[in-house]
């Protein structure tokens, strides 16, 4: 079954895979460039954050799923693993912050998907064979 599994990974990434990383990478823009709004201010990730801006966070998600793109247009490995880790560690500081919370539907509908699409991008770029590493 893995062996099976794992082909269908290499043969290449779904169009939902690739609106999951362009949610993300708006995500991470807003939240760089645009901290300030009040729509931002107001939601449940700024409130309950342990910073007083998500600077951080959207700097980090908006670089990961930029790194991702770049390693989907061009099929790189490495470029795919780094950036799904790094927007992969995002999405687990949410839903670890939504979770402590108990914020359930935030956890369900946004964090864990989330996470979980880029867990399937990061072992799929490990286990795909027609990958280039570098």
């Amino acid at each position: 079954m893995t062996g099976r599994v794992i082909d269908v990974l290499s043969k290449g990434v779904s169009p939902a895979g690739v609106i999951f990383v362009m949610a993300s990478w708006f995500s991470g823009f807003f939240l760089t460039f645009f901290g300030d709004r009040p729509d931002i201010k107001n939601g449940l990730l700024y409130k309950y954050s342990s910073t007083d801006n998500l600077n951080v966070y959207g700097i980090t998600l908006l670089i990961g799923a930029t790194i991702v793109i770049f390693g989907l247009l061009k099929p790189n490995r490495l470029a795919i693993q780094i950036g799904s880790m790094l927007a992969f560690l995002c999405y687990v500081y949410g839903g670890t912050l939504y979770a402590t919370h108990g914020f359930w539907y935030p956890f369900f509908v946004s964090s864990l998907p989330f996470a979980a699409i880029y867990a399937y991008f990061f072992l799929a770029a490990q286990f795909a064979r027609n990958l280039p590493r570098d």
